[in-house]
């Protein structure tokens, strides 16, 4: 038989070869080859010649997985993503290299909402613990986002934190002398709880002096190795002496490591950026000094989500769809109109009326029964009640007058306690309100309010167009007694429903996100009550009311729109025809649009997300219906206020964002999996691919065994390697 130029693998000379001739020799069979891509003939056995190559396809992995793990060896190491329970993406890499390129690791993160900065910082944090830099962690954060920071660094991390709030602390807990910051390595608290406290009832000024200092002194002095500040834009405050910034400052010198987040670092104000940056190193960033891109970007990350890249060097995140409805009052609905017409009314003339004797209280009291009515009957008959009683029961004021007491993350159900308690009364008032409770109570009993059956009606459809009937829902109120009345309106219509709100414990929150995600299908909550939480299973946001700042929808939907979202997302706002929200709305749909084309979102969110933007915002509500002819000419100048604001943004984002072009690319496949495969725990061959990785024990120990290397800052021997049961043969040979 003529073999010629059959092709065959030959073991012998390592090659795939074609067979010239196949012969007896002396009593053997043997054949005359050529390697494929050679001319030299060669005389081999033709038993050992095979159709096709065979091979150990676990030891080919491991070869070239410890290949590749001794090249990372060298140079680009992170012992954080071997250990923890989260897979970095390449933006989320840069932050490593770049923290972990100095030190001491003092950086802000500022990507944009949803990007994952507090996994970066577990990563961070991670990192700096096994190469055994840090022990005693503090982190401080609002109350709306401890939770978040709890469940995080437990379940990705492994690393337990300690819910620690001050103000639980009496005298009998702690003893003389005693640091109660000390009894727990790693602490996380709120930065309300902490900061000065400006009065405090029965208390002297000299006793209450005495306390700050106490306490300041405690938690300065308590031997942290890093201190992290999350929402820390809310830090920087309008001077360096204020006291939440002393504070900040001072953690700031006690501790080697400093990690600022914050998703707005500026708001468009380039002193209020320098005192920021001047935590991180007060040398170099002084007053009066000239922001330059050379100065920031050495101390500021941050990745846009609309130039982020996953793991396949794919976009993050998918556009998502905004959907406006304005909800009209039906003939069955008339009772509502009117309650809502006759409320109007009252507010409009009350405001004018305290505005003319300089009644603060009772304007705050005023224009939030607007947005009460605005919400549910249920919220403004609730209100109205308790203001009866107030009135009623002629008790003196004892809360201070406005809202400065109220912590920064506090909800509208905390103003409506405070203006309720500060407000002045008067017999007209008593009159007026007993009127409108009653109307209220005879509109609630008569049925459901128009929006919620425009709620009700919108889900079924689109549960209907995806062909998923348990598709969930997150939906968004600003007030508590609005959130109970959708709570009883949706349960009796066959949804299952879970609630969150500011008022709740931490273990309370965990609880009811837990639900959400297991068994409802809905999920209510309040603005504090959603704050910081990842709510990624779900894709569909329903804006039930609108908060009058725009960036605050931003921050609801953003609670969907993150990292990890498989789908794409809805969001969609329902606001009351002919109300003062839809008029709102409608112009910053018009005006706001045409700055958020020009500047970028993440440019104009700087702006929006500050104390000068609500403010504005809130002015221009209380136009809106207080004197609506003048409100176009107002919101021009507000716009005017807002471009001028982002185009300074625009100029500061400049200073550390780094262009398009730039952007980050994923590794080929992640190191940990090289890891996996080259410890012989990979079962399959794609287990190279880079899907989640579950570490066994044995590799954590190995990777373990490695850290006192980097700690020491030594070179790692081969034979420890060796000694540790990695494969070496072969690891130079590709």
């Amino acid at each position: 038989m003529d073999d010629r130029y059959a092709k065959m693998w030959c073991p012998a000379i390592n090659s795939w070869v074609r067979v010239l001739e196949v012969r007896t020799l002396f009593g053997s069979s043997v054949a005359r080859v050529v390697p494929e891509g050679g001319s030299t003939v060669h005389t081999v056995p033709v038993a050992t010649l095979q159709a096709g190559r065979t091979f150990d396809l676990r030891a080919a992995l491991a070869t070239v997985a410890g290949a590749r793990t001794w090249a990372a060896l060298g140079s680009d190491l992170f012992l954080a993503p071997l250990v923890s329970e989260v897979i970095p993406l390449p933006h989320q890499y840069r932050v490593l290299r770049s923290a972990m390129a100095g030190f001491p690791v003092r950086m802000m993160l500022a990507d944009e909402v949803g990007m994952g900065k507090t996994i970066e910082a577990g990563l961070l944090l991670k990192e700096l613990k096994l190469r055994g830099m840090i022990e005693r962690i503090l982190v401080l954060a609002p109350k709306s986002l401890l939770l978040q920071w709890i469940v995080e660094m437990e379940n990705h991390f492994n690393e337990p934190f300690e819910l620690v709030l001050p103000g639980d602390w009496n005298a009998s807990v702690g003893l003389r002398g005693e640091n109660a910051w000390k009894r727990h390595p790693q602490i996380v608290t709120s930065v309300d709880s902490v900061k000065p406290k400006e009065a405090q009832r029965g208390w002297s000024l000299e006793r209450l002096a005495r306390h700050n200092l106490e306490r300041f002194h405690d938690i300065v002095g308590a031997g942290w190795d890093l201190v992290i500040i999350d929402e820390s834009h809310k830090i920087a405050g309008a001077s360096d002496d204020v006291s939440r910034y002393e504070l900040a400052k001072e953690l700031a010198k006690s501790a080697p490591h400093l990690l600022l987040l914050t998703a707005t670092p500026h708001s468009g104000k380039s002193d209020a950026f320098r005192r920021l940056l001047a935590l991180i190193d007060p040398g170099l960033f002084t007053e009066g000094v000239t922001m330059t891109r050379e100065l920031t970007s050495c101390v500021v990350i941050r990745t846009e989500k609309r130039t982020a890249l996953d793991g396949a060097n794919k976009p993050l995140f998918a556009p998502r769809t905004t959907k406006l409805i304005k909800v009209p009052f039906g003939q069955q609905h008339a009772a509502q109109q009117l309650l809502y017409e006759e409320v109007s009314t009252y507010v409009i003339e009350g405001y004018k009326r305290a505005e003319r004797i300089g009644e603060r209280g009772w304007q705050l009291l005023l224009v939030l029964i607007q947005r009460l009515v605005s919400s549910s009957t249920r919220a403004v008959r609730h209100f109205l009640e308790q203001r009866l009683e107030k009135l009623l029961d002629g008790s003196t004021n004892e809360q201070p007058l406005g809202t400065d007491h109220l912590a920064d993350d506090a909800d509208l159900d905390e103003l409506a306690q405070a203006v309720i308690s500060s407000a002045p009364d008067s017999e007209k008032e008593r009159a007026e309100v007993e009127r409108l409770l009653a109307l209220a109570t005879r509109v609630e009993n008569e049925g459901p309010d128009a929006r919620a059956e425009v709620l009700y009606e919108q889900m079924k459809q689109i549960a209907l167009a995806e062909e998923t009937p348990s598709t969930k829902f997150l939906v968004f109120t600003e007030f508590r007694a609005t959130q109970t009345m959708l709570k009883e309106f949706l349960e009796q219509r066959g949804y299952p429903v879970a609630t969150l709100n500011g008022a709740m414990e931490i273990s309370e929150r965990r609880a009811a996100l837990d639900t959400f995600r297991q068994e409802a299908q809905i999920l209510i909550s309040t603005d504090a009550g959603g704050e910081g939480l990842n709510m990624q299973f779900a894709h569909v946001v329903f804006n039930y009311d609108l908060p009058w700042n725009p960036m605050r929808v931003e921050q609801r939907i953003g609670r969907v729109d993150r990292i990890g979202q498989s789908q794409q997302v809805t969001a969609i706002n329902l606001v009351l025809q002919n109300s003062v929200e839809a008029r709102l709305y409608e112009i910053w749909q018009e005006k706001l649009e045409t700055i958020l084309l020009e500047f970028g979102v993440d440019k104009t969110g700087d702006v929006l997300d500050s104390s000068d933007a609500t403010a504005q915002f809130e002015r221009l509500a209380r136009t809106a219906l207080l004197n609506p002819e003048a409100l176009n000419n107002e919101v021009d100048q507000v716009v005017m206020d807002i471009r001028r604001a982002a185009a300074n943004a625009s100029r500061l984002h400049s200073l550390y964002t780094s262009p398009v072009e730039e952007r980050d690319k994923a590794p080929t496949v992640p190191l940990h999996a090289w890891v996996r495969t080259m410890a012989g725990d990979a079962d399959e061959p794609n287990a190279v691919q880079g899907e989640q990785i579950d570490l066994s024990a044995k590799v954590i120990e190995r990777i373990n065994a490695l850290t006192p290397f980097f700690a020491a800052g030594k070179p790692i021997p081969l034979l420890t390697l060796e000694g540790m049961g990695f494969p070496l043969v072969g690891w130079f040979s590709l």
